[in-house]
């Protein structure tokens, strides 16, 4: 039984880490992507406040003063 658990553990944990990769490779590229686009079209792409920096900027300082 805790044979079977385990393997079962590690099989999902494969899984999750594949799938997590893959989603932060998604968002990565659609981060580059509204970067070439406000490249193009500046002031004219609407603003997206999930793909804004400074919402990174605020999470990644918040880490930093943890540290």
């Amino acid at each position: 039984q805790k044979n079977d658990l385990e393997r079962e553990k590690r099989a999902y944990t494969k899984i999750w880490a594949r799938r997590d990769k893959q989603i932060q490779k998604v968002l990565d590229n659609t981060i580059g992507l509204r970067g070439d686009l406000e490249g193009v079209m500046g002031n004219a792409l609407p603003e997206m406040k999930q793909l804004e920096l400074n919402n990174g900027q605020e999470e990644l300082d918040e880490i930093v003063e943890e540290v």
